[in-house]
Protein backbone atom coordinates (compact mmCIF):
# COMPACT_ATOMS: atom_id res chain seq x y z
CA UNK A 1 0.00 0.00 0.00
CA UNK A 2 1.22 3.47 -0.73
CA UNK A 3 1.01 6.10 2.01
CA UNK A 4 0.02 9.55 0.88
CA UNK A 5 -1.92 12.30 2.62
CA UNK A 6 -4.98 12.64 0.39
CA UNK A 7 -6.99 10.62 -2.08
CA UNK A 8 -8.53 12.96 -4.64
CA UNK A 9 -11.41 11.62 -6.73
CA UNK A 10 -12.60 13.32 -9.92
CA UNK A 11 -15.83 12.01 -11.45
CA UNK A 12 -15.87 12.93 -15.14
CA UNK A 13 -18.78 13.19 -17.52
CA UNK A 14 -18.42 15.37 -20.62
CA UNK A 15 -16.08 17.92 -19.04
CA UNK A 16 -13.16 17.48 -21.42
CA UNK A 17 -12.73 21.20 -21.99
CA UNK A 18 -12.36 21.88 -18.23
CA UNK A 19 -10.55 18.78 -17.01
CA UNK A 20 -6.98 19.99 -17.57
CA UNK A 21 -7.62 22.97 -15.27
CA UNK A 22 -9.13 20.74 -12.59
CA UNK A 23 -6.20 18.30 -12.68
CA UNK A 24 -3.66 21.14 -12.78
CA UNK A 25 -5.24 22.57 -9.63
CA UNK A 26 -4.57 19.21 -7.93
CA UNK A 27 -1.06 18.66 -9.30
CA UNK A 28 -0.02 22.15 -8.16
CA UNK A 29 -1.16 21.86 -4.55
CA UNK A 30 1.28 23.21 -1.96
CA UNK A 31 1.37 19.81 -0.21
CA UNK A 32 2.97 18.44 -3.39
CA UNK A 33 1.43 16.11 -5.90
CA UNK A 34 3.61 13.31 -4.54
CA UNK A 35 1.35 13.39 -1.43
CA UNK A 36 -1.86 12.92 -3.46
CA UNK A 37 -3.48 9.83 -4.95
CA UNK A 38 -5.46 11.11 -7.93
CA UNK A 39 -8.25 8.90 -9.25
CA UNK A 40 -10.27 9.93 -12.30
CA UNK A 41 -13.48 8.09 -13.11
CA UNK A 42 -14.75 8.51 -16.66
CA UNK A 43 -18.48 7.93 -16.30
CA UNK A 44 -19.24 7.16 -19.95
CA UNK A 45 -18.36 10.55 -21.41
CA UNK A 46 -19.30 11.13 -25.03
CA UNK A 47 -17.11 14.20 -25.61
CA UNK A 48 -13.30 14.30 -25.70
CA UNK A 49 -12.94 13.58 -21.96
CA UNK A 50 -11.30 10.18 -22.50
CA UNK A 51 -8.65 11.68 -24.81
CA UNK A 52 -7.95 14.44 -22.29
CA UNK A 53 -7.68 11.85 -19.49
CA UNK A 54 -5.21 9.82 -21.55
CA UNK A 55 -3.04 12.87 -22.21
CA UNK A 56 -3.09 13.76 -18.51
CA UNK A 57 -2.13 10.21 -17.60
CA UNK A 58 0.79 10.49 -20.01
CA UNK A 59 1.96 13.63 -18.16
CA UNK A 60 1.23 12.18 -14.71
CA UNK A 61 1.63 8.38 -14.83
CA UNK A 62 0.53 7.99 -11.20
CA UNK A 63 -3.03 9.04 -12.06
CA UNK A 64 -5.42 6.13 -11.74
CA UNK A 65 -8.11 6.01 -14.43
CA UNK A 66 -11.33 4.05 -14.11
CA UNK A 67 -13.70 3.88 -17.06
CA UNK A 68 -17.31 2.80 -16.66
CA UNK A 69 -20.65 2.99 -18.44
CA UNK A 70 -22.60 6.11 -17.54
CA UNK A 71 -24.17 5.53 -14.12
CA UNK A 72 -24.23 9.04 -12.71
CA UNK A 73 -21.94 11.09 -10.52
CA UNK A 74 -22.75 9.18 -7.31
CA UNK A 75 -21.82 5.84 -8.86
CA UNK A 76 -18.62 7.39 -10.25
CA UNK A 77 -17.68 8.76 -6.82
CA UNK A 78 -18.46 5.41 -5.23
CA UNK A 79 -16.26 3.62 -7.77
CA UNK A 80 -13.44 6.00 -6.85
CA UNK A 81 -14.02 5.45 -3.13
CA UNK A 82 -14.04 1.68 -3.55
CA UNK A 83 -10.76 1.83 -5.44
CA UNK A 84 -9.16 4.12 -2.85
CA UNK A 85 -10.27 2.01 0.10
CA UNK A 86 -8.95 -1.15 -1.54
CA UNK A 87 -5.62 0.27 -2.76
CA UNK A 88 -4.60 3.32 -0.74
CA UNK A 89 -4.21 4.23 2.91
CA UNK A 90 -4.37 8.03 2.79
CA UNK A 91 -6.14 9.41 5.88
CA UNK A 92 -8.17 11.94 3.88
CA UNK A 93 -10.30 11.75 0.76
CA UNK A 94 -11.76 14.59 -1.25
CA UNK A 95 -13.86 15.04 -4.35
CA UNK A 96 -13.50 17.67 -7.02
CA UNK A 97 -15.73 17.88 -10.06
CA UNK A 98 -14.05 17.87 -13.45
CA UNK A 99 -15.13 21.46 -14.10
CA UNK A 100 -13.90 22.87 -10.76
CA UNK A 101 -10.51 24.11 -9.54
CA UNK A 102 -8.87 24.24 -6.12
CA UNK A 103 -6.76 27.11 -4.87
CA UNK A 104 -3.09 26.02 -4.58
CA UNK A 105 -3.21 25.80 -0.77
CA UNK A 106 -6.66 24.19 -0.59
CA UNK A 107 -5.57 20.76 0.62
CA UNK A 108 -2.83 22.10 2.90
CA UNK A 109 -5.30 24.39 4.66
CA UNK A 110 -7.83 21.64 5.24
CA UNK A 111 -5.32 19.05 6.37
CA UNK A 112 -3.90 21.55 8.89
CA UNK A 113 -7.41 22.27 10.08
CA UNK A 114 -8.22 18.60 10.58
CA UNK A 115 -5.00 17.91 12.42
CA UNK A 116 -5.68 20.83 14.76
CA UNK A 117 -9.30 19.94 15.46
CA UNK A 118 -9.21 16.15 15.25
CA UNK A 119 -9.34 15.57 19.02
CA UNK A 120 -12.22 17.99 19.46
CA UNK A 121 -14.15 16.36 16.64
CA UNK A 122 -13.60 12.84 17.91
CA UNK A 123 -14.95 13.84 21.32
CA UNK A 124 -17.94 15.64 19.84
CA UNK A 125 -21.33 13.99 19.68
CA UNK A 126 -21.43 15.35 16.13
CA UNK A 127 -18.31 13.45 15.01
CA UNK A 128 -18.59 11.72 11.65
CA UNK A 129 -16.15 9.86 9.47
CA UNK A 130 -13.31 12.18 8.35
CA UNK A 131 -13.96 11.24 4.75
CA UNK A 132 -17.47 12.65 4.66
CA UNK A 133 -16.68 15.59 6.89
CA UNK A 134 -13.78 16.58 4.69
CA UNK A 135 -15.91 16.19 1.57
CA UNK A 136 -18.46 18.56 3.05
CA UNK A 137 -16.02 21.11 4.45
CA UNK A 138 -14.08 21.25 1.18
CA UNK A 139 -17.12 22.95 -0.29
CA UNK A 140 -16.81 25.72 2.29
CA UNK A 141 -13.18 26.51 1.61
CA UNK A 142 -14.37 28.65 -1.27
CA UNK A 143 -15.45 31.21 1.34
CA UNK A 144 -13.28 34.24 0.70
CA UNK A 145 -12.79 34.86 4.40
CA UNK A 146 -10.81 32.08 6.13
CA UNK A 147 -11.92 33.41 9.52
CA UNK A 148 -15.58 32.80 8.59
CA UNK A 149 -14.73 29.24 7.59
CA UNK A 150 -13.03 28.55 10.93
CA UNK A 151 -15.87 30.17 12.93
CA UNK A 152 -18.51 28.23 10.99
CA UNK A 153 -16.65 24.97 11.52
CA UNK A 154 -16.10 25.59 15.23
CA UNK A 155 -19.81 26.24 15.66
CA UNK A 156 -20.52 22.98 13.87
CA UNK A 157 -18.09 21.04 16.08
CA UNK A 158 -19.71 22.50 19.20
CA UNK A 159 -23.12 21.45 17.91
CA UNK A 160 -24.43 25.02 17.63
CA UNK A 161 -25.16 24.78 13.90
CA UNK A 162 -26.06 21.81 11.74
CA UNK A 163 -25.62 21.02 8.08
CA UNK A 164 -27.39 18.79 5.64
CA UNK A 165 -25.00 16.79 3.52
Amino acid sequence: MNKKLVNCIIPVYNVGRYLVDAVDSITHQTIGFDNINLVIINDGSTDNSQEVIESLRFLYPSIVVITQENQGVSAARNAGLDFCFENFSAPYTCFIDGDDKYDPNHLETLIAFFKEYEKRMKNSKYWMNKLFLMRYLFQFVHLKNKKDFIILTELWIEGKVGFLI
